[in-house]
């Protein structure tokens, strides 16, 4: 098997996992964390996503000057949401505030949205969550999509 095949054969099984991660949460609050470096990739990936998950699945785009994740999920959340994914967290003017914010409200995440949240992160992003956010990131469940073009950093 080549490399190319086993980076996609591996992000064929994380894609499969993630939709079930999602359907298995359904009507409760799950924090998913998408890991992938690269926009290209993760783009076909959730439209992968929508092809094999059973779930509608809420689109976010962040402008670049949010800061506050569950005032976001707060708008954006109806009785009709089933899966919430947060695009666009690279992008952020200010990453540190949005962690801090997230991570000192990360009980309320659990007693107030019953809908698993998907956040595309790649891996800077991720190394600010795990020193800004430590107790959301431990709440979460991470799954890691590679890239056969570009070597992970």
């Amino acid at each position: 098997m080549t490399d190319p095949q086993r980076y996609e054969e591996n992000n064929e099984k994380a894609l499969k996992k993630l939709a079930w991660t999602i359907q298995a949460s359904q009507c409760q609050f799950k924090l998913i964390l998408a890991r992938c470096n690269y926009a290209s990739l993760y783009d076909t990936l959730i439209e992968k996503l929508h092809k094999i998950c059973e779930c509608d699945i809420n689109v976010f785009h962040l402008k670049e000057s949010e800061m506050d994740l569950y005032n976001i999920m707060r708008e954006e959340s109806n009785d009709e949401v089933q899966v919430l994914m947060i695009l666009g967290l690279e992008s952020l003017y200010n990453l540190p505030q949005f962690w801090t914010s997230a991570n000192y409200m990360h009980k309320e995440f659990f007693n107030n949205f019953s809908f698993p949240l998907v956040l595309w992160i790649n891996n800077d992003v991720y190394q600010q969550m795990m020193q800004l956010a430590p107790d959301l990131e431990n709440w979460a469940t991470t799954i890691n999509f590679l890239s056969c073009l570009f070597p992970s950093s």
